[in-house]
């Protein structure tokens, strides 16, 4: 009688067939978390395309105010939050009030700020070519014609509150 241990024994050994199920539960698992990750990218790009959108909206909002009446972007409490309100087929078709504006899931403010210049040229006087400056104590100059206009808009991702900001320096150029 011949004995077929160790001659061409086909089959797995239980050792081999752990191993086996290592690997595979590995890759699985690797898998996942690669899925999982991708998904949760794709949502944050979503989410901060969505949020531009609507800091860009504002600032536009914002010139189309200016463009009716300079006054209404002139006149704003500087360093309080106000929402914009839509008002199609009106002069301006847009309004500001105080407080926030939430939009789904993200909340929009706006808010102004004086501009002040600093005496670029030296000739003792506010002139085109004074440079803007920030900060409390900086410039000799306050530029009546100038405001600064910062849109923010806030939204909850995951466990954290994701902030943007979009300004523009607007003039009263008319």
């Amino acid at each position: 009688m011949r004995s077929s241990i160790g001659t061409g024994q086909r089959g797995f050994t239980l050792v081999e067939a752990v191993v086996a199920m290592t690997v595979f539960v590995i890759g699985v698992v690797a898998l996942v978390q690669i899925t999982l990750l991708a998904k949760s990218t794709s949502e944050e790009g979503r989410d901060t395309v969505q949020a531009v959108n609507y800091l860009q909206e504002g600032i536009e909002a914002v010139r189309s105010i200016r463009d009716h009446d300079w006054e209404l972007v002139a006149g704003p409490a500087p360093g309080t939050d106000y929402r914009l309100h839509a008002q199609p087929g009106t002069a301006p078709p847009w309004t500001l009030t105080e407080g926030s504006e939430a939009i789904g899931e993200y909340t929009r403010t706006v808010r102004f700020e004086d501009v002040h210049r600093e005496d670029s040229d030296g000739s003792g006087t506010l002139t085109a070519g004074d440079r803007i400056c920030t900060g409390s104590n900086c410039g000799q100059f306050d530029d009546p014609d100038t405001r600064r206009t910062t849109v923010t808009v806030t939204w909850e991702q995951g466990n954290r509150t994701v902030t943007r900001s979009l300004y523009a320096y607007l003039t009263n150029w008319q």
